[in-house]
């Protein structure tokens, strides 16, 4: 999803839209033309995408979505090991904490798609839902077991599900070394980024006269 919309910005920027409405409605005169040297505000190259916000919303909703299937259906997780392999109780007890941080995220989309202004306000937001990331992350590795054979396959599967648990083990290392150094940059971002009050609308050049 945000793959697709990223291309639609990107041609977009191209290719903007061009208006150019002229025409007669009664006896009122229409000519409505767009200079293409017609001021923006200075920070607007700051600004965060309308479509990076609509994108996450919609990501974020297909997410909760599919969380709340695979509770019902493991089948969407584990693929045809689940008809021998479940989930270890682990993964209940993390699944709340994913989606008040997925909804946290579907807030803060929306907020930004009303303000894309607002940029201190995602760096900050970011900051503290990567903490939540990361406490979820290591209450995973805790854990030590992420998948467990199903009661009627006990005893003929526990040796798949002990191999399964090991990779689970080592993705959740390198998620967590990498979500380590996002958060450090995250931080160090926030921390150097300039302070701009929340809704400036500053214009740089006066725009022509008539516009």
């Amino acid at each position: 999803m945000t793959l697709i919309f990223s291309l639609i910005e990107k041609h977009l920027t191209k290719h903007p839209d061009r208006w150019d409405l002229s025409g007669k409605c009664g006896a009122v005169q229409l000519d409505v033309k767009m200079e293409k040297n017609i001021s923006l505000p200075v920070e607007r190259g700051h600004w965060i995408s309308r479509f990076e916000s609509v994108s996450i919303i919609i990501a974020c909703t297909i997410a909760l979505v599919w969380m709340t299937e695979v509770q019902n259906y493991p089948f969407l997780i584990l693929g045809p090991a689940a008809a021998f392999l479940k989930l270890a109780p682990i993964w209940y007890q993390v699944y709340f904490p994913i989606v008040l941080l997925t909804v946290a995220e579907i807030v803060r989309a929306t907020v930004n798609l009303v303000r894309p202004d607002w940029t201190l306000f995602r760096a900050v937001h970011s900051v503290f839902v990567h903490v939540g990331g990361l406490a979820v992350v290591y209450a995973l590795i805790r854990a030590g077991s992420w998948v467990v054979a199903s009661d009627s396959a006990a005893g003929g599967y526990a040796h798949a599900a002990q191999i399964v648990n090991q990779w689970i083990y080592y993705g959740l290392l390198v998620t967590a070394i990498f979500s380590t150094v996002m958060f450090i940059v995250r931080v160090t971002r926030l921390i150097r980024q300039p302070r701009r009050s929340g809704g400036s609308t500053r214009v740089g050049e006066p725009a022509k006269e008539g516009n």
